[in-house]
């Protein structure tokens, strides 16, 4: 999955947000920085990556592929946000078994890579939160017409109130 979907990217990983759903092809999100430019990439194959391991007659996946430019300061609030929730990271020991449970991995360049995951989060948590405001920056890159995304003010606010909620 790692060889399909990120390590054929070039650029510095500023952030990494990886979807692995139960039923659904799997997608990543990575915010690249390329020399002064920023890229949010969005990559998701054509069908599931970890189900076609068992299909009898191998066939090559198609990787989908969105690019988009990001300015700076919005890469900076998804930074700060990530580095709230990186560094107030709780470890539960959940030893529950979840038939289909979407796995969220989420990792930003700190300094020093960090990375957290959660598991299906619970509705109206903060990595609930989390997880959506991932989904709508995923929308915003397959969906943008040009060459740029910016994100709302709405976004930026819902970020902005995450971010302090962790940290309090």
């Amino acid at each position: 999955m790692r060889t399909l979907l990120i390590d054929s990217v070039s650029g510095i990983t500023e952030i990494q947000f990886l979807d692995i759903p139960s039923f659904a092809p799997e997608r990543v999100l990575l915010i690249k920085r390329d020399g002064d430019n920023y890229m949010a990439i969005l990559r998701r194959p054509s069908r599931s990556i970890w189900y076609s391991q068992f299909e009898d007659e191998k066939s090559e996946i198609e990787i989908i592929n969105f690019e988009k430019e990001i300015d700076l300061e919005m890469v900076e609030v998804l930074k700060c946000l990530y580095e709230s929730v990186l560094r107030n990271l709780k470890v539960h020991n959940d030893e529950s078994w979840t038939a289909d449970a979407g796995n969220f991995y989420f990792s930003a360049n700190l300094p020093g890579l960090r990375t957290g995951t959660t598991k299906s989060p619970k509705r109206g948590s903060k990595m609930e939160e989390l997880v959506h405001i991932n989904e709508e920056i995923i929308r915003l890159v397959e969906k943008t017409k040009g060459s740029e995304i910016i994100f709302s003010k709405e976004l930026i606010d819902r970020i902005r109130s995450l971010e302090k909620e962790i940290e309090n």
